[in-house]
């Protein structure tokens, strides 16, 4: 949220369109290279019910609950 109230910040400014790769960036990479990713690998591994919790629950964003199958 901190690159994202960056991005904001610049964006009040003349030709700032180009601010916004850094703010994607690291979203990219804290949902699928780091961050995120190796932390629920660990937690899957070691608590069988995070693995339940994952499936319903939305990773990084808050949203409604998943629909359970």
């Amino acid at each position: 949220m901190v690159w994202w109230g960056y991005f904001l910040f610049a964006a009040a400014t003349p030709r700032s369109l180009w601010t916004v790769y850094s703010p994607v960036l690291m979203t990219f990479l804290l949902m699928r290279v780091s961050g995120v990713t190796l932390l629920e690998k660990g937690l899957k591994d070691t608590k069988p019910e995070y693995r339940d919790y994952v499936q319903r629950t939305s990773a990084f964003f808050p949203w409604f609950p998943k629909k359970s199958d």
